[in-house]
């Protein structure tokens, strides 16, 4: 099997696409790779003579269509989404802005229209899978988000004290506003002298000396840094873009060894004690964070399942599920 890549230089393609090719990579498999810059048009030589073709969410920001042009050489195709583009919320728009909010709708109304023209659609999001089959997608595989190897196993170089950690982009300052998150996190440090709060990517605006608002991190600092936080938390409000989210953070935060609590929604349904986490609703942030703090030996044991998960959640471990997933629709197309 002949695969080809098309992505950008994103985090969201970079867990989509390029690191399940690797993965496959490692399984013998060709695949030949063809990065985009946002609204440049694909040129889809270097693709000719591949058996399947996986496309992501940049494939259609200019507004041309390369389906048919790479089904008219022979390839089938696959489209990959992993967040909901189009949740129309006052409060994702405030956030993004009305220029890209507009434009994200666009897309994926574009998305929904090309769908039953594709021969795959794969996402982490059963949400999104939702929204895919009633706009006529013809298969859909849910496939989790994995991590590279290199990232299981980091070590914490140490600290003094509790440090709770939150890796999270811009848009999850609507998570932090409707949940309470600041407030939640103010009052834990008041009642414990040891604990410090830190964010990564997201600035909460907390006036504590022992706040620490980090700018975003490359992908391959990501686990150092996280390795040497204690817990991490991964809050979620329940809005359609929320429940459309993918579980990865808490897979980042175990293969970093650190325990996590995550919002009891969507993405994370069914995850918990044996991944070394915990599911919270909306009101028992504090109290959940509280109990952990307050007791080293339940802190301990969530950090070792933790770990144990974390290291079996990379995609040399998890790849066959992508390649089942690939040769189930290049038998489908053979047997038409």
């Amino acid at each position: 099997m002949r695969l080809g890549a098309v992505y950008s230089d994103t985090v969201n393609a970079l867990y989509r696409v390029v690191i399940p090719m690797m993965g496959l990579q490692g399984l013998g498999y060709e695949v030949v790779g063809v990065r985009l810059e946002r609204g440049e048009r694909l040129d889809i030589s270097p693709l000719i003579g591949c058996d399947l073709v996986q496309l992501h969410r940049i494939s259609f920001f200019d507004g041309h269509d390369p389906i048919a042009d790479l089904h008219e050489a022979g390839a089938l195709v696959s489209f990959d989404e992993d967040d909901d583009m189009g949740a129309g919320t006052p409060e994702i728009e405030a956030i993004v802005g009305s220029d890209r909010f507009a434009s994200g709708q666009k897309q994926f109304a574009n998305l929904l229209a090309r769908l039953p023209e594709v021969d795959l659609v794969t996402t982490p999001s059963e949400a999104l899978a939702d929204r895919f089959e009633e706009a006529g997608a013809p298969t859909i595989e849910v496939i989790d988000n994995y991590l590279l190897d290199r990232f299981a196993g980091t070590n914490a170089i140490g600290h003094d004290g509790f440090v709770i950690g939150w890796h999270a982009c811009a848009e999850h300052a609507i998570d932090a506003e409707l949940l309470g998150l600041a407030a939640v996190l103010q009052q834990t440090m008041e009642r414990h002298e040891c604990v410090r709060v830190v964010t990564i990517g997201l600035d909460l605006g907390l006036d504590h000396e022992r706040y620490r608002a980090s700018p975003n991190v490359s992908f391959d600092m990501l686990t150092r840094e996280l390795a040497d936080v204690d817990l991490g938390i991964a809050p979620l409000a329940d809005t359609p873009f929320g429940r459309a989210r993918s579980n990865v953070k808490v897979r980042e935060y175990a293969a970093a060894g650190v325990p996590w609590l995550a919002s009891d929604l969507g993405p994370y349904a069914g995850l918990g004690k044996d991944q070394g986490g915990q599911l919270v609703g909306d009101d028992e942030w504090f109290a959940a964070i509280d109990q952990l703090v307050n007791s080293p030996r339940a802190h301990r044991k969530q950090r070792e399942r933790a770990r144990r998960w974390g290291t079996a959640e990379t995609i040399s471990s998890m790849c066959h599920i992508w390649e089942e997933a690939f040769l189930d629709t290049l038998a489908t197309a053979q047997s038409v």
